[in-house]
């Protein structure tokens, strides 16, 4: 299989590589120890020691990104900064939405952290990124998955956090409360959900918030820290623990696990940071394992944690960055202030000539460091280092892959839009063209011509509004856009079970309180 393409987004990493948090700070690393023009000359240069990226500078390999405590800062800095793109596109609603809704109930949050072992900023942050501040919201088909606005889990919510959890009546109030608002009928929803939350106390934000604190000082008492708690709260303690003897070399239960990470003055970020397929190998295949990205959930609390802040002293900030990271570039965000740009051919000349922006090595070079040729691609001197590392991880967990393909960078060409066009195709002034994506294995395709149909109803019009800048304006005909959205909703009703209904029988506002109205719209954008 060949090596996966090397680019600008953390997507398109190597699969064995580091977590993306740490390669997203290895240009920021790379540049601070070694100097921007420095770095790419040191990776190629070899001599009596090799480059073995998170080889933690054992034996005759060095890594210039080994973990140091002193850098923990940065990195956890860093790791938040890239990671925060999932909180940003996924949020129902959009970014601010969530944000206004999680800081409602700052003083239902504020009340529980007086009293627990967890600050409210950092309660805060757990809300948005479990829920988004939707008090109801159920993570699954059933009242036994994770509710509310910190999605406890029943069995936890009951047996460790002492709280009144009465699946059969939350069921029920659930399928009267899907109805009354199929019937539009406000005043008995309003009741119901009250009576819901009394019998099943996950649906009341201030029960669930003041158990949410009942199980971080569990954990804290457990591990003996506040990170590694809150780190617990979405991998579990059990997971944790575990991970944490992995990493001390003290995989069979015997000392406290909070005398381990004491003695070896353990935090979530040397865990994380310092884990690798080459150093502490059991701790990181024992990370890599687990689901729904467990072991960045610190990093993406810090990030939640930025945007409540944001929210709060420059809305106006919230709202710029929610459109980087919906836009076809969401990397631009990771930009360090002051980054060069360059829209000319002219500028990308003056910037070689000057050394901010240097050649990708030819061959033999290119082989030696791992990359396949790139022809008369250019890069800032700290994104090559940056490739040569990744390159050469590879290298050292995968012995024998191929080059790694350098799929986007300067060209000094005299029609920059042509050489933008050949890497990634736009639409022409006067065209428009579709090229669907690979079906997903397991689909029957059954429903690929109604789509088709409506990608050529679009009516699409392309105005250049600057150099190098054009304005895609695309209209769908309303009578398709109604046609496509009803088979969404018909898709969702025959795959989700919804209680008192038959697969595919649920009507749309029984389907809109039960998954969200815009999951479906989600759904219908993605199927598009």
């Amino acid at each position: 299989m060949d090596s996966p393409p090397l680019c600008a987004s953390p997507a398109a990493r190597p699969r064995a590589a580091r977590p993306k948090s740490r390669l997203a700070l290895a240009l920021a690393a790379l540049a601070l120890a070694l100097g921007a023009a420095a770095a790419a000359i040191v990776l190629l240069a070899g001599g009596s020691r090799h480059l073995v990226p998170a080889g933690g500078n054992h034996g005759d390999g060095f890594d210039p990104l080994a973990y140091r405590t002193q850098d923990a800062p940065s990195l956890q800095a860093g790791a938040a900064a890239s990671l925060a793109h999932v909180v940003y596109v996924k949020s129902p609603g959009g970014i601010v939405a969530s944000a206004a809704r999680t800081a409602a109930l700052r003083p239902q949050i504020e009340a529980a952290a007086h009293d627990g072992p967890i600050d409210a900023d950092t309660l805060e942050a757990i809300v948005l990124l479990e829920s988004a501040g939707r008090t109801d919201v159920i993570g699954g088909t059933d009242p036994r998955d994770a509710v509310g606005v910190t999605q406890i889990v029943a069995d936890t919510g009951s047996q460790l956090l002492g709280m009144r959890v009465d699946l059969p009546a939350s069921r029920r109030l659930g399928r009267q409360i899907a109805a009354a608002h199929a019937r539009h009928d406000a005043r008995r929803e309003t009741r119901l959900r009250a009576r819901r939350a009394r019998v099943d106390q996950r649906f009341d934000p201030a029960a669930s918030l003041a158990a949410t604190e009942r199980y971080l000082s569990v954990a804290r008492a457990r591990f003996g820290r506040e990170d590694l708690a809150v780190e617990s709260y979405h991998m579990g303690i059990g997971n944790l623990e575990r991970a944490v003897r992995l990493f001390a070399g003290s995989p069979a239960t015997g000392a406290p696990v909070a005398r381990l990470v004491a003695d070896g003055r353990l935090d979530y970020a040397r865990l994380y940071f310092d884990s690798s397929p080459i150093d502490h190998p059991a701790a990181y295949r024992w990370l890599s394992q687990l689901g729904d990205d467990s072991a960045t959930y610190l990093w993406r609390l810090q990030a939640a944690k930025a945007i409540m802040a944001a929210y709060r002293q420059s809305r106006a900030q919230l709202q710029r960055l929610a459109a980087l990271h919906a836009g076809d570039f969401a990397e631009h965000v990771l930009l360090p202030p002051g980054s060069p740009t360059f829209d000319s051919p002219q500028a990308i000349s003056a910037a070689r000539a000057s050394g901010r922006l240097v050649a990708v090595p030819g061959a033999p070079q290119a082989a030696r460091g791992g990359l396949a040729e790139a022809g008369d691609a250019a890069l800032r001197p700290e994104a090559l280092a940056l490739a040569l590392y990744l390159a050469a991880g590879v290298r050292a967990i995968a012995p024998g892959a191929t080059p790694l393909n350098l799929t986007f960078g300067a060209v000094d060409s005299a029609d920059v839009g042509s050489a933008a066009r050949s890497a990634h195709p736009i639409a022409e002034a006067r065209s428009c063209s579709y090229t669907r994506r690979s079906l997903p294995a397991g689909h029957n395709g059954r429903d690929l011509g109604s789509r088709v149909a409506l990608v050529t109803a679009m009516q699409t019009t392309v105005e250049r509004t600057a150099e190098h800048t054009v304005k895609l304006t695309i209209e769908v005909p309303s009578d398709q856009f109604d046609k496509d959205l009803d088979k969404t909703y018909r898709a969702i009703a025959r795959e989700v079970k919804i209680p008192g209904f038959r697969p595919g029988k649920a009507p749309k506002p029984i389907i809109d309180a039960q998954v969200g109205h815009d999951v479906v719209l989600e759904e219908f954008v993605n199927a598009s």
